[in-house]
């Protein structure tokens, strides 16, 4: 046979129960956040870590590339520079131009005053040739 509460016994023990698993949820809840904060904590460390290592890296690689662009040449210095030696490699042209002709034409007239020279020569000859036979020598 079911035994008889009184009406004040079962609503403080339905109290009693509800409290219980308040405090319960409560004490869940406690727990959940320390844990979300202890893994709050951890992530922050990790990537706090992370960071330093990479600002590390990189002071060494600010210092490096610092130096390498100190050896770099800009478009513009490039691209003068490239239109003097151009400028230049053409001046060096005409001038050599100007030179083979010189030399060409005054090889040509040394020729020439050979040939008038050869022409005189082997007219001499050719008169003296002539000379001698008609003379009889």
């Amino acid at each position: 046979m079911p035994r008889e509460v009184s009406l004040h016994a079962h609503l403080r023990a339905m109290l009693a129960a509800e409290r219980e698993l308040r405090e319960s949820s409560i004490a869940t809840e406690r727990l959940l956040r320390e844990a979300a904060g202890m893994a709050a904590e951890q992530a922050l460390r990790l990537s706090s870590g992370e960071i330093e290592r990479r600002l590390e890296t990189l002071n060494g690689e600010h210092g490096r590339l610092a130096e390498l662009t100190r050896t770099f040449l800009r478009q513009e210095t490039f691209s003068a520079y490239m239109e003097s030696q151009s400028a230049a490699e053409e001046r060096r042209r005409e001038a050599a131009d100007a030179w083979r002709r010189t030399v060409d034409r005054q090889l040509s007239e040394q020729r020439g005053a050979n040939n008038r020279m050869l022409a005189i020569v082997t007219f001499a000859l050719a008169a003296l040739s002539v000379a001698l036979r008609f003379w009889g020598l």
